[in-house]
């Protein structure tokens, strides 16, 4: 009876873990499958191994306020702050606001007087999750405010994975809003219900009061020339307009992963509903675009263009260069916007 008992508890503990272990392999297995859906493995890592160890998570990061341009924290002020060390620093940022902070303090004091248990599945997986971002926000340089506590070297082989992914302080968000949340949760739960109302009336007076310099100042910003929206007409390209009525693509000469008045361009793309070769990338396929390169170039030794296809250049030289190759089926145009700027066209034949 006795084995019989025994034997039955082994089954359900192994149950538990193989249900777990599915957990697991199906998050990775998602995880993998977005990866590959978003190009993650497209890109070259040898051509981004600088970046991750900065722009990343400080442990004082949740009570940190200042952010790239503002101080958040009308209650707390400088007493929190700290130079940043490192290149980046800013994408740490993630101060929880102090109604918040006291929101998790109270949480935690809860959850050690009630013994509250996270013993489910969920709650592991979960749990799990935020110490791998946390791990990965932190980088292999750990900071506490201005001080470096912990650096190691990262082994090579696996910079494939940190590459791409440089800003590491922003693997930090889900973590965030997961500890947002849940404390409220926690606390709510905890809380006698008469007191729940006035608590949450309470928290939200200080989040709001500790936050409100932060947010004047960004919409002080937000209002400034210097950092609105530019108008309209410093995207228009007249003379251009006129010319993209018979073409359905605009082929920058060459892509690459900012090219010049790319703004500007694509809001011209965009008005005459252009399919376009460019944009602001922030990661590339090198190789990709390398034999794109190559494929223009062919294009023009052989002059073949393509017939539905406006050719931008922004390099007169190039231009010149490629028109003597492709002149007798070809014409070049020049536009000088109303900022000054050139734009070096090549048209084919229709």
């Amino acid at each position: 009876m006795k084995n019989v008992f025994n034997e039955g508890i082994s089954k359900k503990i192994m149950g538990r873990y193989l249900r777990f272990g599915l957990h697991l392999t199906t998050i990775a297995l998602f995880t993998f499958f977005c990866l590959y859906t978003f190009g993650y493995f497209d890109i070259d890592g040898e051509r981004l191994d600088h970046g991750w160890g900065g722009y990343r998570l400080n442990l004082l990061s949740i009570i940190n306020p200042e952010g790239l341009r503002a101080n958040w924290s009308m209650i707390t002020g400088n007493l929190f702050t700290y130079e940043n060390s490192r290149i980046g620093d800013y994408e740490g940022f993630n101060y929880l606001g102090m109604g918040m902070v006291i929101n998790v303090l109270l949480a935690i004091f809860l959850t050690i007087k009630r013994k509250i248990a996270f013993s489910s599945t969920n709650s592991k997986l979960i749990i799990i999750f935020c110490l791998l971002l946390i791990i990965f926000s932190l980088t292999n340089h750990i900071a506490f405010g201005p001080y470096e506590l912990v650096s190691y070297n990262f082994p090579e082989f696996l910079k494939i994975f940190t590459a791409p992914f440089r800003a590491s302080g922003r693997f930090f968000w889900p973590v965030y809003y997961i500890i947002f949340i849940s404390s409220l949760v926690i606390v709510f739960k905890n809380l006698d219900s008469k007191k729940v109302l006035v608590y949450a009336l309470a928290i939200l007076l200080i989040q709001v009061v500790d936050l409100s310099g932060g947010m004047r100042t960004i919409n002080r910003i937000s209002t400034n020339n210097q950092y609105s929206p530019l108008p309209k007409e410093s995207f228009e390209i007249p003379g251009l307009d006129a010319v993209a009525k018979d073409y359905e693509k605009l082929i920058y000469v060459f892509p690459s992963y900012a090219p010049k008045n790319w703004i500007q361009l694509t809001y011209f793309a965009y008005r005459n509903n252009l399919k376009t070769n460019f944009m602001y990338f922030g990661r590339r396929n090198k190789t990709a675009e390398d034999r794109y390169i190559r494929e223009i170039t062919l294009q023009f030794e052989r002059n073949n263009l393509s017939k539905d296809s406006i050719y931008y250049f922004s390099d007169k030289k190039l231009w010149e260069g490629f028109y003597s190759k492709v002149g007798n089926t070809s014409k070049k145009i020049e536009i000088i916007d109303n900022h000054g700027k050139s734009h070096l066209i090549i048209l084919p034949d229709k």
